[in-house]
């Protein structure tokens, strides 16, 4: 797990925060608390994917926040 949680970190471009951890979390809170699994492709959703906290799972957009992921968000009370 303590891997998963080192690629959360800020993202700085520049010496300018361009996105923070917190948004990094709330991002994968949403995604594990939405429903319907579709995400829309921002910034922060794109480098989650990317370091894969977030997992695609099929052609169609399903995504899913990684169990690994799921089980620190849940250790944060981020989600039940």
């Amino acid at each position: 797990m303590i891997s998963y949680e080192n690629t959360i970190a800020e993202k700085w471009v520049n010496k300018e925060l361009i996105i923070s951890v917190d948004e990094y979390y709330q991002t994968l809170k949403a995604v594990a608390e939405r429903k319907t699994k579709k995400v829309h492709n921002t910034a922060a959703l794109l480098d989650l994917r990317h370091n894969l906290c977030i997992l695609g799972y099929d052609d169609e957009g399903w995504c899913d926040v990684h169990p690994v992921v799921r089980t620190i968000l849940q250790e944060r009370e981020l989600i039940p």
